[in-house]
């Protein structure tokens, strides 16, 4: 027997994007504390500004500038950035159950329960032309020629004033 997918508690309705997906059996409350122990920016600002210092106050003695040339002083950035070609990478796994269980389907018709009515109609009970169509095609009839007399009486109008424009002209 089919059934819904929208009301199976089991599928997941709305954007994939904006979703967290956390593997079976981890804790959230652990996994956001290893990432922000992981990825700490004050401590990765610290490590960078260690690394920058440790770099420009070393003693290496810059090579004597070739015959023509000379070694000028140039102001460059403070702090080196990565670049890396790799995006980030997760490992992301989804336990899905073995058995699905799906409602009884019912092979016979049920039985009947309570008391069964029935209503019924003789000839022209439930319709009766003359009296129930006969006010509403007198309306339409007369609203239809009320629009074309107005048309009618319109035109005519028109005229009149181009009539009366050409004889002014």
């Amino acid at each position: 027997m089919p059934t819904n997918i929208m009301a199976d508690k089991r599928v997941f309705r709305g954007s994939t994007n904006a979703a967290m997906v956390i593997p079976a059996g981890t804790y959230p409350d652990q996994l956001f504390e290893a990432n922000k122990r992981k990825f700490d920016p004050k401590k990765l600002e610290q490590q960078r500004a260690q690394a920058a210092e440790e770099f420009f106050t070393r003693d290496v003695k810059t090579p004597e500038a070739p015959a023509g040339k000379q070694n000028i002083d140039i102001q460059t950035d403070q702090f080196v950035a990565e670049l890396t070609d790799k995006a980030p990478v997760y490992e992301i796994s989804c336990q899905t159950e073995f058995k699905i269980v799906e409602n009884p389907v019912f092979y016979r018709m049920p039985a009947i329960i309570g008391v069964s009515k029935k209503t019924l109609v003789e000839d022209n009970e439930i319709f009766l032309f003359e009296d129930e169509v006969q006010p509403l095609l007198s309306v339409l009839i007369g609203k239809t020629l009320e629009v074309a007399r107005m048309e009618v009486l319109q035109e005519e109008e028109l005229a009149e004033m181009d009539r009366q424009q050409k004889m002014y002209a």
